[in-house]
């Protein structure tokens, strides 16, 4: 540990969760190796993470902001202040990026993957040496709002870290139930049940079954349900379940749309995951699935980071929606 001005408070913790979620994310772009655009933006997030840590030591060293410095002078005064500064490494991604912004010089998957990979052992060593903190312990999960998904998906978290694979996997699975449950309500509210244009031309009509099928209504009876009252009582039951079909059938489809890229690795979740479903007591599964799958290491970071990227991607698409009536008065808002 080298002498700090400051000590990394909240707020220099929380960049540094939001620089790690930007090397996450860039080293995802990194897994396109047919695409040389895709993998040379893996050079310019990662870099941006990289910028985010080297501002964040310089605060914690010298006790000031440096933010509107350039990242060059920032990188060349700490260079100067601290012993064996990995000056080279981190340069290099900055170099690298700066390449892309302003030359579109962009580099082949080889040298972007070393890159890369040659930085963050580098911010693993700083995170520890400069900052006293374990870069694996610094939560991506810190990003989610809503604490509802967010519990659950720190659990598996900590379950993941300890070698616990169907723990992990089942609170994984329960987070991301509490999510699928929030984007439900957000669609019931915004779909409407009734006058729909999902609904058009489905109706179930118990006049027209009446007519094909010959049946006449003579003589009314009170208190006794003839064949024609049975007939229209069961096509509106059809209509009904028609319609519950449709719906559930929305809330999925706009499930799908929210995924967007990550559908592929929806669909594979899916196969794997045990059974699970959200009853009005909560969370519910089957504790003999879990066992009968026999969940290895590689299951339990696929879906621990599935839901992870998965909430946090969806998430900040949801913006708040305010129901107002015609004079404008505020009814309730969609979160």
């Amino acid at each position: 540990m080298i002498e700090l001005e400051k000590n990394p408070g909240e707020i220099e913790i929380g960049r540094l969760v939001y620089g790690k979620y930007l090397f996450h994310q860039g080293k995802r772009f990194l897994d396109n190796i047919s695409v040389e655009s895709y993998y040379n933006i893996s050079i310019i997030l990662c870099s941006n993470a990289v910028d985010i840590f080297i501002n964040v030591l310089a605060f914690c060293r010298f006790g000031s902001d440096h933010t509107k410095e350039k990242i060059s002078d920032i990188l060349n005064k700490l260079n100067k202040n601290i012993p064996n500064f990995p000056y080279a490494a981190l340069n290099r991604i900055i170099e690298a990026r700066n390449g892309v912004y302003h030359r579109a010089d962009l580099k082949t998957y080889s040298v972007c993957k070393e890159i890369i990979e040659r930085a963050e052992i580098v911010l693993r060593e700083c995170y520890r040496d400069y900052l006293g903190k374990n870069y694996d312990q610094i939560s991506l999960v810190d990003i989610i709002k809503d604490l509802k998904i967010k519990e659950p998906l720190k659990r598996s978290e900590d379950y993941l870290t300890n070698n616990e694979w169907g723990k992990s996997i089942i609170s994984a699975c329960e987070s991301f139930a509490m999510f699928e449950s929030r984007l439900h309500n957000r669609v019931n509210k915004q779909i409407s049940t009734n006058n729909s244009g999902l609904f058009w031309n489905t109706e179930v009509s118990w006049q027209f079954m009446a007519r094909k099928l010959g049946i006449e209504k003579r003589n009314i009876v009170i208190g006794k349900i003839d064949t024609d009252d049975k007939l229209r009582i069961f096509s509106e039951h059809i209509d009904e379940q028609v319609n519950k079909k449709i719906v559930n059938l929305a809330r999925r489809f706009d499930l799908f749309v929210l995924l967007g890229p990550l559908y592929e690795d929806y669909k594979h979740f899916e196969r794997i995951r045990p059974l699970y479903h959200m009853t009005l007591g909560g969370f519910q599964y089957n504790e003999g699935d879990i066992e009968k799958k026999d969940y290895q290491k590689e299951d339990a970071e696929f879906v621990f980071n599935f839901v992870l990227n998965a909430t946090i991607n969806i998430e900040s698409k949801l913006n708040p929606i305010e129901i107002r009536s015609l004079d404008g008065a505020l009814h309730g808002i969609i979160e």
